[in-house]
């Protein structure tokens, strides 16, 4: 990645200077949907950094922005790997502690020496740092997603699959592209009837180059369902190997929370599937 070849120290300084609040923020004075592991938290943000800034590398005409693009990157990948796991009053907690620390209002935060007293990526005052994105062209601006739903073409044919573009999915299909490219599973989580099955299929079955499974979990679904399942929707490679039909392949895998625990409290399936994770079997 050439373009940090002298953005090393402005890179460290920012992740130095937002990291240890945020994930302290988000561990103790908020309730998050999961069990928040400072490591991971602080990897993903990295991952995402990096993915978001190599992809956009390419509009960069003049390098004189990519000091704000390191900045607006930084933001981004704090708001959708740290504070991506807060719901309701907890997002707008983490959108003022963080516009606290970018603004300079933190006195346990001052800011870096490397911003020379000024970070020049703020998002827009109006809204949450959900509500924004950054648009990497020219000098880079935030834009609102209704901006991008707005500028988004439906297909000319319309399908069953075919979604009518929201700020939740313009959201959503910009966190799955950033995960897809940082080869990180993604869990959506969400009430019941508000389509995250249909949001997700729908975007797995429009990449026509690569293989998708769907795995709709049963309240007696166990840990020998879902391995029969796998193996029997995969090829066999070679002995023990098992691989997708096309060269690339999606595991989706529906309704997580419906098999039963058993009499200690744990779901086997749940077990196994952080274990395929970890382990980087899939």
């Amino acid at each position: 990645m050439k373009w940090r070849r002298g953005q090393e120290e402005l890179i460290s300084g920012l992740f130095s200077w937002l990291v240890p609040p945020l994930i302290n923020l988000v561990r103790f004075k908020c309730k998050p949907t999961l069990t928040p592991i400072p490591n991971a938290l602080f990897r993903y943000m990295l991952e995402f950094f990096a993915s978001t800034l190599s992809d956009a590398i390419g509009n960069l005409k003049e390098r004189k922005y990519l000091r704000s693009w390191i900045q607006a990157a930084c933001v981004t990948s704090a708001t959708w790997a740290v504070g991506g796991i807060l719901t309701g009053k907890d997002r707008q907690l983490f959108d003022s502690k963080l516009r606290d620390i970018l603004m300079g209002r933190s006195p346990d935060d001052p800011l870096p020496g490397p911003l020379n007293n000024k970070f020049d990526a703020l998002p827009p005052a109006e809204g949450l740092v959900y509500d924004f994105v950054f648009d990497f062209k020219a000098r880079g601006q935030w834009k609102h997603w209704n901006d991008v739903v707005k500028n988004t073409e439906l297909p000319e044919t319309l399908t069953a699959l075919t979604l009518i573009p929201t700020v939740d999915t313009a959201r959503f299909y910009h966190i799955y592209a950033l995960s897809k490219r940082c080869s990180r599973p993604l869990l959506l989580i969400g009430a019941p009837g508000t389509g995250k099955t249909r949001t997700i299929w729908s975007k797995l079955r429009s990449a026509s180059t690569e293989s998708c499974y769907k795995y709709s979990a049963l309240p007696s679904s166990d840990t020998a369902d879902l391995r029969a399942w796998i193996i029997g929707k995969l090829n066999k490679k070679s002995r023990g190997v098992y691989g997708p039909q096309l060269s690339k392949g999606h595991i989706f895998i529906d309704d997580v929370t419906s098999p039963h625990p058993d009499s200690f409290g744990d779901v086997a399936l749940h077990e196994q599937i952080i274990e395929l994770v970890d382990t980087h079997s899939w």
